[in-house]
């Protein structure tokens, strides 16, 4: 959801800072990237640590990151919020994954479907 709501936010942020769109669009490509880098790094660290405290720890994250940019009146603020949003919102998937085939009755079909699931993801934006 975050991903889907940068773009269209960007010429109202960028209109509220007072800042060229290409220092806002760089803010949102630290979102992404920091966002692939924790569904590598926080998923690692939810198999060292309880996936729940992880969960927790990355949902605090993210909620910080959304109430400094929603406060923000410097472009490094906002680039910090952005880092800290894309930082805890990257492992969401990993760490429900692994949360929910610990309680799964039978796994194998829940890996099956969540596969289909993320393939879906992957392919429709690309199909439409």
């Amino acid at each position: 959801m975050t991903l889907m709501l940068s773009m269209p936010l960007s010429d109202a942020i960028t209109s509220s800072l007072g800042v060229q769109s290409s220092h806002i669009q760089l803010g949102i490509s630290m979102l992404y990237l920091m966002f692939s880098i924790s569904a590598i790094v926080i998923s690692i660290l939810s198999d060292l640590f309880s996936a729940e405290r992880t969960l927790k720890y990355a949902q605090l994250m993210s909620i910080f990151g959304l109430f400094i940019i929603a406060n923000t009146h410097s472009l490094t603020t906002f680039y910090l919020g952005c880092a800290l949003v894309g930082g805890g919102t990257g492992c969401y998937s990993s760490i429900g994954r692994s949360v929910m085939l610990r309680h799964a009755q039978n796994p194998e079909a829940v890996k099956k479907r969540t596969s289909f699931i993320s393939l879906t993801i992957i392919v429709a934006p690309i199909l439409s």
